[in-house]
């Protein structure tokens, strides 16, 4: 197989990412590089996959030149130049795209993300291929300009501990006295052994106990300062490295998170640990098992070259065969993180649809899935630990086979009378310490690289692009008063999908509450996203009082919007707290004499709005807790707390989305009268699939049909 082609070809993390996988080593063919999740981003790379038309345009913006078409002849792909991408179908219904490297004596180099790359014949090629779509990819100039910076992935780990770096020195120096002192104990011992017992000396004899206990209660205690001092830098930089990384994640796009699963987020976020775990390895054991071979080897090169060099021959045989079994071991290590988060995963599903579960009866089954999950799980790393078992198996025959060729010489020499019985001592204690300190080192290569696995896992989500924050003086509309908001021939489509909207175009005044209507599926909550800044059009315009609403910064727009949505979602607090979203509230006490001035402000609002008759009837009043994501509360209830969210933000526009499908008439009643009082203060959007309150509402505006209706007297 072609060199290059084995090192740039990359296998799909699961199977909805077969097209990513394939475009990745197409860069990595052409030398360039790029995250597994960028290309995911850039291709509207779902659970579901993606399609031949994210591909296409997902490769035009990483700098190919793209040409996606049906083959009407496969003489054609065997002329071609250079690795393209096939759609293919897996058992004859399965969606799956493979690399087409090139044609051959053999038949087809493929690369398959699932399985590998391989060569297969015509016939082969042409079952799976069957609608002979392809796409045909070329370098351009702004390919080059693609390829990530060397280093990148280096300084921002190192931006990461520079603040640890003295401390870090300050435990290699106390790593330097250990090790020194380690060697102390074997020279101590062979001077008693030699020289204080055969003279039957007391004097002598106590000197060398007492000394021995000095230098053994200082090592203890240097240790001991060492310990703590790491315990402090661990702390720290996994406060450091965490904070970092949830606050990157936080900072992507809202679309980011709709395509990711949350055991996969969650076990990411736990990678952070076994990255501080190995900095704090190499600067504790690696820095003293470093120091001890260097101080030990000079001691035993005084007792002869033979003992030497068979002592140091543990070094190449210990990281060669720490080599040999590295790339198993990272392997083996990347499949058990990827099973952790599926089965992270699956217990978050399966939770969170507990109801559902109960209901369809399905207790057993799900039992099923989650077992075969874990089983999964199990799997991998029993298959992982069989692997780590025999390389310490074979590390230990290694130093076997070392310690008894040294004793060997070492006896020879005693009987010889070259050597001295505690010389002999000193000899077999010293060369097992380095021997053993060797293995470690080793076998630390292993766990550095199970670390930078952990790392680029965690880098490939650092690696993607933030929203964009608009700089004040750049131009950016601040936040303010809205009158109106005119949308005018807008289009939208998702990445790699037909359009959804197309040119749209409606106003929102103040003074009205408006009301769109339309067919499930037809992108009435798209609009209120793309209003929210969390999707994008395509093409026409959106001004909000004459401005742009893309010269609006994000966080400046979005402090003016307030929305209900379909899916309100509740945080494990007190009702204060799911209102105000201000988490440093103090909890009440029972007098509620405790109470932050922000939660007598919550208060004081809920009794001007109205809340106040709802929210009292409540177990514990505004300090009982919802629960998690709101368990405890009815579907009205949850809509009338979203209600009160939205509305004590003091938004400039309220985007209400069918936020009053669950309550009963009365508590409607209550909300159509207070948005009535509110309509002039705010701009207001509401969808809804209720006909009898769209028409007692404002002007209705249908997206199917792209146009103003009287009444609302079309199939919804």
């Amino acid at each position: 197989m072609n060199k290059k082609i084995r090192k740039s070809f990359t296998k799909q993390h699961d199977q909805s990412d077969c097209a990513v996988a394939c475009l990745l080593s197409v860069v990595r063919y052409y030398n360039g590089d790029d995250s597994f999740e960028n290309i995911r981003q850039i291709s509207g790379t779902s659970v579901q996959g993606t399609t031949m038309l994210g591909l296409y345009r997902a490769s035009q913006s990483l700098g190919f030149n793209a040409e996606a078409f049906e083959v009407d002849d496969i003489a054609e792909i065997k002329k071609n130049d250079g690795p393209c991408i096939l759609h293919v179908l897996v058992d004859g219904y399965l969606e799956h795209y493979i690399v087409l490297y090139q044609y051959g004596p053999s038949g087809f180099l493929i690369g398959d993300p699932a399985k590998g790359v391989s060569e297969i014949s015509e016939a082969e090629l042409l079952k799976i291929w069957q609608k002979k779509y392809m796409l045909r990819l070329s370098c351009n100039e702004a390919f080059n300009e693609r390829k990530t910076k060397r280093g990148s992935k280096l300084a921002w780990i190192r931006g990461l501990i520079d603040d640890d770096l003295t401390l870090l020195f300050a435990t290699a120096f106390m790593g330097l006295i250990i090790a020194a002192l380690s060697l102390c104990m074997p020279i101590l011992s062979q001077k008693l052994i030699d020289n204080v017992l055969p003279e039957h000396n007391t004097f002598k004899l106590s000197i060398s106990l007492i000394l021995a206990t000095i230098l053994l209660v200082t090592k203890s205690g240097v240790n001991y300062l060492r310990s703590v001092m790491l315990l402090k830098q661990g702390v720290a930089f996994n406060n450091r490295i965490t904070n970092k990384f949830y606050s990157l994640l936080l900072s992507l796009p809202k679309n980011f998170f709709a395509n990711r699963k949350t055991g996969d987020l969650i076990s990411r976020l736990n990678d952070t640990y076994r990255i501080q775990q190995t900095i704090s390895f190499l600067a504790g054991s690696v820095v003293i098992d470093l120091l001890i071979v260097i101080v030990s080897v000079f001691y035993v090169f005084n007792f002869g070259v033979v003992i030497a060099l068979c002592t140091l021959a543990s070094i190449p045989l210990s990281f060669a065969l720490s080599n040999i079994y590295s790339d198993k071991i990272l392997a083996g290590q990347t499949d058990v993180m990827k099973a952790y988060a599926r089965n992270d995963s699956n217990y978050i599903d399966s939770i969170q649809g507990i109801e559902v579960i109960k209901m369809s009866g399905l207790e057993k089954g799900f039992s099923r899935v989650t077992q075969n999950f874990f089983k999964m799980f199990q799997s991998e790393l029993y298959k992982l630990g069989i692997t780590k078992t025999r390389l310490n198996w074979w590390s230990e025959i290694i130093g076997i086979v070392l310690l008894m060729t040294i004793l060997t010489c070492s006896s020879l020499l005693v009987i010889s009378h070259q050597l001295k019985i505690g010389e002999l001592m000193a000899i077999l204690t010293v060369t097992s310490g380095i021997i053993s300190a060797v293995v470690r080192l080793a076998m630390s290569n292993i766990q550095i690289q199970e670390a930078k696995v952990a790392f680029n896992r965690m880098y490939e989500f650092v690696y993607l692009e933030g929203e964009q924050s608009l700089n004040p003086d750049s131009g950016a509309v601040k936040g303010g008063s809205i009158n109106s908001i005119v949308i005018k021939d807008i289009s939208f489509r998702f990445i790699g999908r037909p359009k959804l909207l197309d040119k749209v175009s409606f106003e929102l005044n103040k003074g009205q509450i408006f009301v769109i209507l339309g067919k499930t599926g037809s992108g009435k909550s798209t609009i209120f996203q793309i209003l929210q800044k969390f999707a994008f059009i395509e093409s026409g315009q959106i001004t909000i009082d004459g401005h742009d609403l893309n010269a609006y910064d994000n966080a400046s727009w979005r402090s003016n919007v307030a929305v209900v949505p379909q899916d309100i979602k509740f945080f494990n607090c007190n009702l204060l707290q799911n209102i105000a979203l201000n988490f440093d509230i103090q909890e009440p006490g029972p007098d509620l004499t405790y109470l932050q001035e922000e939660m007598v402000k919550v208060y004081k609002f809920c009794v001007e709005y109205g809340f106040d008759k709802y929210f009292s009837l409540f177990p514990q009043g505004y300090g009982t807790l919802l629960g998690e994501d709101g368990v405890s509360l009815s579907g009205g209830q949850r809509q009338l707390v979203a209600f009160a969210r939205a509305l004590y933000r003091q938004p400039q526009l309220l985007l209400l989305d069918e936020a009053t499908a669950s309550m009963d008439s009365e508590t409607e009643s209550f909300i159509i009268k207070l948005l009535d009082n509110l309509k002039q203060k705010m701009l207001i959007a509401m969808i809804t699939h209720n006909i009898g309150l769209a028409e007692s509402l404002g002007p209705i505006y249908n997206i199917d049909q792209k146009k103003y209706l009287i009444k609302a007297d079309v199939v919804i």
